[in-house]
């Protein structure tokens, strides 16, 4: 049921559901009037963590916004944008991107969004958070960040006084062209207890001078296991530590079907989507399990890592790396995608808080209607109802309704007309 919940002593108010609040950020928003509301958003994101609770989460409108987020007492917070092309958290070369420098308390996902142009003399320029419980990156692009060690990402385990595990979970992220004066180029990993999981990353023009300029998994008892994903031309060493891949492009030798050689990427300096030809494509795995019993590491170690939806992904396999391949074709002398058949693909995240994509494919032109339902049926949110053409298409739900305010959790039915083809899945929304 939907409450309305007031900010301390003030007279303005912002929608909750339960104890969890949606804080909503825009570069449109304004810190002196906004609260925070869809209608009413903040101007920046430090506004929003510093007025967030447990649980919350911080929405990040697109846009560009020139930040050194210090993060604030609340815990387990999701700060996530609207898409990694568009949503743009830059550091200015002045300082760390995000940080928690009290050390009290973290977020529990960051997704959505690029982290870029950030910079420490110490810990992490992108993302540094000393830790412990869960984290999840995913949907992010981490990108020309500079720190003494883990340029991009630096995590840091504070599991020897309560042995509690940190586990960072990194997935269909690209972390490219960071730098460390030390170790971890792109993502370093240190402290107590500390793990991390890999899945459909691509990692990528790294570098740190003393080694692991993709990744350093840290000292002895942490590690990383590595699932669908690239790592390449990172300098000195793509990885350094306990490092376990699995169906991947990286120079270890350990873990089935691996492969070293040449992603060919469109662009190896700009562009990490996969061009016509690469080893990549349709080289990953759907389902896989792993059994780590026999290597003593330290934290719970999960047996089956990948578990994916056959309409997840074009081809025989997922490929490897951030990027799924979208064959393209030549007419007129102009390149683009088209898909053979109608999907409507189940959408990604789900569970979802507060965004999540839809993805449909269009073979031919065709006037197309996606709209959105409650279990009872009743309408909520038409998010298109107009023509377009053909190939692959994508489409996000903010979890609102057509009168731009936020639902309530539950379950949803969202719903494609295109033409004569139909179909309609579900999806879960949680707050």
């Amino acid at each position: 049921m939907k409450s309305l919940h007031k900010l301390s002593i003030s007279t303005i108010f912002i929608y909750t559901f339960g104890f969890a609040t949606t804080l909503h950020v825009a570069t449109t928003g304004s810190d002196d009037t906004g609260d925070g509301s869809i209608n009413s958003p903040f101007a920046t994101i430090q506004k929003a963590v510093n007025n967030a609770s447990n649980d919350d989460t911080v929405f990040v409108n697109s846009g560009l916004y020139v930040e050194n987020i210090d993060w604030s007492m609340a815990n387990d917070v999701s700060l996530i944008g609207t898409h990694m092309d568009s949503t743009i958290i830059d550091g200015g070369g002045l300082g760390k991107v995000i940080d928690n420098s009290d050390e009290t308390a973290h977020p529990i996902e960051i997704s959505n969004l690029t982290i870029q142009n950030g910079v420490s003399t110490g810990k992490g320029g992108g993302i540094s958070l000393q830790m412990v419980g869960e984290l999840s990156l995913k949907n992010m692009r981490v990108d020309n960040n500079h720190a003494e060690k883990g340029g991009g990402v630096y995590i840091e385990g504070e599991g020897s006084a309560s042995f509690i595990p940190t586990v960072v979970h990194i997935e269909n992220s690209v972390i490219s062209n960071n730098s460390a004066d030390t170790y971890g180029g792109g993502i370093a990993l240190s402290g107590a207890i500390i793990s991390s999981i890999i899945k459909n990353v691509t990692i990528v023009n790294n570098s740190a001078v003393d080694g692991g300029g993709g990744i350093n998994a840290g000292s002895l008892g942490d590690y990383a296991i590595i699932a669908n994903s690239i790592f390449w031309n990172n300098q000195p060493t793509n990885a350094d530590g306990m490092i376990f891949p699995y169906y991947s492009n990286i120079d270890i030798p350990i873990g089935p079907n691996n492969i070293f050689t040449d992603p060919l990427f469109v662009d190896g300096d700009n562009n990490f989507n996969l061009s016509d030809g690469s080893p990549c494509i349709d080289s990953g795995i759907d389902f896989l399990v792993v059994d780590l019993s026999d290597q003593m590491l330290s934290g719970e170690i999960p047996d089956t890592l990948i578990n994916l939806d056959s309409q997840s992904y074009n081809g025989i396999g997922p490929d490897m790396g951030a990027f799924e391949y979208e064959e393209s074709v030549d007419i007129d002398d102009v390149n683009f995608s088209v898909p053979k058949e109608y999907v409507l693909a189940q959408n990604y995240p789900n569970p979802f808080n507060p965004v999540t994509t839809l993805r449909y494919d269009l073979p031919e032109d065709a006037l197309v209607n996606i709209t959105i339902y409650d279990m009872m049926g009743r309408v909520v949110k038409t998010l298109l109802n107009g023509s377009q053409t053909a190939g692959y298409r994508s489409i996000q739900w903010n979890a609102t309704n057509d009168e731009g305010k936020p639902v309530s959790a539950g379950i949803y039915l969202y719903t494609i007309q295109a033409g004569e083809f139909r179909q309609a899945r579900k999806m879960v929304l949680l707050k």
